[in-house]
């Protein structure tokens, strides 16, 4: 449980699987508003977007991050237009170019 002054606390929970616009997401880290977590175990369904804050995705490569992992990142983040991400790796691109940009 994450708590900020008065702010509304949150929770902080991994491998969780989120109802995006059109398919599921499973996120490595998600930080989640605790209503939108009470209510998803009290109701036993998926939270959706609305209630997400914060994801964290992490992949571990020992070659170098392949373009289209980070392309489907993009995609999944499509789903969850308001919520802030992070995609973490222990590796890099072979030419040094940067992961794309979403539009």
């Amino acid at each position: 449980m994450l708590r900020f002054g008065q702010a509304r606390p949150l929770e902080v929970h991994i491998r969780v699987t989120v109802k995006g616009r059109t398919f599921e997401c499973e996120f490595d880290v998600l930080v989640i508003d605790t209503h939108m977590a009470q209510d998803g175990r009290d109701k036993n369904k998926l939270p959706t977007a609305s209630g997400c804050v914060f994801s964290i995705e992490c992949k571990y490569y020992v070659s170098p991050l392949p373009k289209d992992e980070a392309v489907n990142y993009l995609g999944v983040r499509d789903q969850f237009p308001k919520m802030a991400s992070l995609f973490i790796t222990n590796s890099f691109s072979a030419k040094g170019q940067p992961v794309p940009q979403r539009p």
